[in-house]
């Protein structure tokens, strides 16, 4: 898995897109294979889930939720658009 992930509202560039098949992959084998299991998994609601799933870039909170709740850095759950983070 990659480093972690730094966000930084200031800089320059893409927004941040998570990257669904991990997220999905990481949370199936944690059973939860449901848009509401992954919701009770996180703690992050389903309409922010949604919302993720549909392109909306994640707050700092938001973000280190999921990537604690799947035991991984941010770096792995989302990337620049256009690229790895």
């Amino acid at each position: 898995m990659d480093g972690p992930l730094i966000i930084d509202r200031r800089a320059k560039g893409g927004t941040l897109r998570l990257r669904r098949e991990v997220f999905d992959a990481l949370a199936a084998k944690r059973g939860a294979d449901t848009v509401t299991a992954q919701s009770a998994l996180t703690g992050v609601p389903r309409r922010t889930l949604y919302n993720l799933f549909s392109g909306t870039e994640p707050s700092l909170t938001t973000a280190s939720k999921l990537a604690a709740a799947l035991g991984v850095h941010t770096g792995d759950l989302f990337e620049q658009d256009g690229g790895a983070a």
